[in-house]
């Protein structure tokens, strides 16, 4: 009885057994097989979905950095002027055109001087790590621009003339303007600050620039005379006011608003101000090599930037970056080469009939030329002329991904942009390109 259960229990236990060496490895085998296709296919699909990430991240940048320079293109001349030399709204002093420069003297504030909506820096992006990379093996020259206008408000302030209560400056004592507190739109600039309408740029610790010389527009109660003052220094006082110090060099504001040349009425004991800023764009190699990615070839990452630059051309140390991995940045115009006729030119990026531009060295050529960078192409002369801005925009993606260039791609456009010196390259980022155009009303409507 004994015997016959343990025949059954080896039974049941040899029904019970393993698998055998041989069925072990076959199952390891194809288990291994699936492992190995399953981690292939999410390696491949974790590398598009990375790849694909970097491009859209270089999209969206692009769209908003476009949307960020169009705004401020729209600004162009707005509450200022296309081109001070040619305005016959701007107050001069009594006298020929060319004692013009003793108000406004070049040597001090040569942005004052030469002030203009728009002023285009051919090619002024490419240079050091920017013209190595981008100029040698991608046959890029990115431009820059400055654009003036009133960046911060829509407003305009009334205030009354404090006669020699600015600041100093090149031998003279300038003016101050107090503001009116019952004016609603003073009351909205105390409230969002008039030291961020009227003197924009901070350091890096966010304390303002002392420093800082933008300008303010000052008209009669009229508003048939404008004059543009430096801005020294902003006072809130208490109870609320707003003062504002003018360094108006040679003589006081009210002095100034004298008239167009030919006569002209007395000085105003009332004004009404507005700010005027001007902003520079353009490409620079990026601030800090801690920034450069790993696998990239040194001094070869940049940056789209927006700086603020006062009316002595002094740029602020702390600029905006508006744009990561940016590459490219291009301009061309369309003109009003005959404004009795309203006849329009228009030009092509990199044309070279339009960008002749000739050095002020005179106060009578200036007068005549319109400023010390002018478009003068075929003869058409002034910043005033120009009527719209193109500009053409590209920024890449993060690392190398691509090994070829696309064949037959269209001329102005970036698809691949090279991170090596190698010939063939055979590391290149994808890359993207958005070309806009934008009206600039201001340069018609803010003349005479």
């Amino acid at each position: 009885m004994r015997r016959r259960t343990s025949q059954v229990t080896r039974g049941k236990r040899a029904a019970r057994g393993g698998f055998t060496l041989v069925e072990m490895l076959v199952a390891l085998s194809a288990g291994l097989l699936i492992t190995i296709s399953v981690i292939a296919l999410s390696r491949d699909a974790t590398r598009t979905f990375h790849e694909e990430m970097r491009v859209s991240t270089a999209e969206m940048s692009l769209r908003l950095a476009a949307e960020r320079l169009r705004s401020d293109l729209q600004r162009a001349s707005f509450m200022s002027t296309p081109n001070i030399w040619i305005d016959r709204t701007v107050v001069r002093p009594q006298g020929p055109t060319s004692q013009f420069g003793t108000h406004y003297p070049q040597a001090i504030y040569p942005g004052l001087f030469n002030l203009s909506g728009i002023e285009l820096e051919h090619e002024a992006s490419s240079t050091g790590a920017v013209q190595t990379y981008s100029q040698t093996y991608n046959g890029l020259r990115p431009d820059a621009i400055r654009i003036t206008g009133n960046m911060t408000t829509a407003d305009e302030y009334v205030g009354r003339v404090v006669p020699g209560g600015g600041c100093a400056s090149n031998g003279g004592v300038g003016d101050s303007v107090i503001l009116s507190a019952d004016d609603p739109a003073v009351m909205r600039l105390m409230t969002f600050g008039a030291q961020n309408a009227f003197m924009p740029a901070r350091n890096a610790s966010n304390v303002l620039i002392a420093t800082q010389r933008f300008l303010a527009r000052v008209s009669d109660p009229t508003g048939k005379f404008y004059n543009y003052v430096p801005v020294c220094n902003v006072i809130l006082t208490n109870p609320p006011q707003i003062q504002f110090d003018f360094a108006a060099p040679g003589s006081v504001l009210t002095g100034q608003m004298i008239g167009t040349g030919s006569g002209g009425t007395s000085g105003f004991a009332r004004v009404v101000v507005n700010p005027i800023h001007t902003v520079r764009w353009y490409i620079r190699r990026s601030a800090s090599a801690l920034l450069d990615d790993p696998g990239t070839d040194v001094n070869a990452r940049f940056e789209l930037v927006r700086a603020w630059v006062d009316s002595r051309n002094v740029e602020m140390p702390v600029v905006e970056v508006v744009a990561e991995y940016a590459i490219d940045l291009k301009f061309a115009f369309t003109v009003e080469h005959d404004k009795v006729n309203h006849a329009f030119t228009t030009f092509e990026f990199g044309d070279p009939l339009g960008y002749a531009y000739t050095p002020c060295t005179d106060v009578t050529g200036c007068a005549k030329r319109g400023g010390q960078r002018f478009l003068q192409p075929m003869g058409l002369a002034g910043p005033d002329s120009i009527r719209s801005v193109h500009f053409r925009l590209a920024t890449r993606s993060t690392f190398s991904d691509r090994n070829t260039q696309i064949a037959g791609a269209p001329t102005g456009y970036v698809y691949r942009y090279c991170l090596e010196a190698a010939s063939p390259c055979k590391r290149l980022v994808r890359a993207r390109t958005i070309v806009s155009e934008v009206a600039l009303p201001n340069q018609k409507r803010t003349m005479p």
